[in-house]
């Protein structure tokens, strides 16, 4: 669709140009909530349907390509979504939210930067792969929900 088409494009420019398969500039996108291909009623609100979801690291610093047990790393990292409500019209938020590596696994805090939030656990947390692709499980008060898988952008040549 032309929203899904728009958000790759988003998701593809937020990218920086790096030949390094250690660190760099990340961007992935969301290719299934619980199994279900984008646009997807998983985890929405009534009536509302996920169209596309990215993800853009613009400094990962961990190997991806091999990720180690023993790196630890913390930065930022961009959420673009598109949204369609029930009255069809496409809502596109992007949000900066805080990441943690530690242990070879990956938790994204879903309290955007700078915003005050509840102490309950809300976020996406996973392994890091050799493929590059991530796997998160949605978590909420610590309890498992949703599982959303993002393949890896190839980045852009310079």
């Amino acid at each position: 669709t032309k929203a899904t088409i728009i958000a790759l494009l988003l998701a593809i420019s937020a990218c920086v140009t790096s030949s390094r398969l250690d660190s760099g500039a990340r961007s992935y996108v969301l290719v299934a909530v619980d199994g279900q291909p984008p646009p997807t009623t998983a985890e929405q609100p009534d009536g509302y349907r996920l169209v596309s979801e990215s993800l853009a690291f613009s400094d990962l610093q961990i190997p991806v390509a091999r990720p180690r047990a023993d790196v630890t790393s913390t930065g930022s990292l961009w959420i673009t979504r598109a949204t369609r409500a029930p009255d069809q019209q496409i809502q596109y938020t992007s949000t900066e939210y805080p990441y943690g590596i530690s242990g070879g696994r990956i938790r994204i805090s879903l309290c955007p930067v700078g915003a005050p939030c509840v102490a309950i656990v809300n976020e996406l947390a996973g392994e890091l792969t050799r493929s590059g692709d991530l796997t998160l499980t949605h978590f909420l008060g610590g309890q498992p929900g949703a599982i959303y898988r993002f393949r890896l952008l190839p980045n852009l040549p310079g």
